[in-house]
């Protein structure tokens, strides 16, 4: 097998995934914060959802960061881990679909949260 013929294989995902799930997340929370502040128990409400988007995303990203003991990895583009395989434990993806996975459904919840706000600043009467 020639060396053009080989795809990268990796079993973690890469940085840039994490980077724009964080991303994601920051937006959902600010569009939460953007449209549905204003009440007195509403900051209470958003400062408790805030901090579980911040574990939520926390504890996944703390988990990429713990290395296996004398394990060095050279870092490796975007590109070539996403045309790569991703091996999970039964079976392996593209590394496209693996990382679409991973993605969308903070992304749909971004853009859900952001529609839900304009929804209800444009429906909801002045001085409520």
């Amino acid at each position: 097998m020639s060396p053009s013929n080989t795809r990268f294989h990796s079993d973690r995902m890469h940085p840039d995934v994490y980077y724009t799930v964080i991303g994601l997340a920051a937006w959902s929370v600010a569009a939460a914060w953007a449209f549905f502040s204003g009440g007195p128990y509403t900051s209470l409400v958003l400062a408790v959802v805030t901090g579980f988007v911040v574990m939520a995303v926390g504890l996944p990203l703390i988990l990429s960061r713990v290395g296996r003991s004398g394990e060095r990895r050279r870092p490796v583009r975007y590109h070539d881990w996403a045309a790569g395989e991703f091996e999970l434990w039964q079976s392996r993806l593209d590394g496209r679909e693996a990382a679409t996975q991973v993605v969308l459904p903070i992304a749909a919840a971004a853009v859900g949260m952001t529609l839900i706000g304009l929804v209800f600043y444009f429906t909801t009467p002045p001085g409520v």
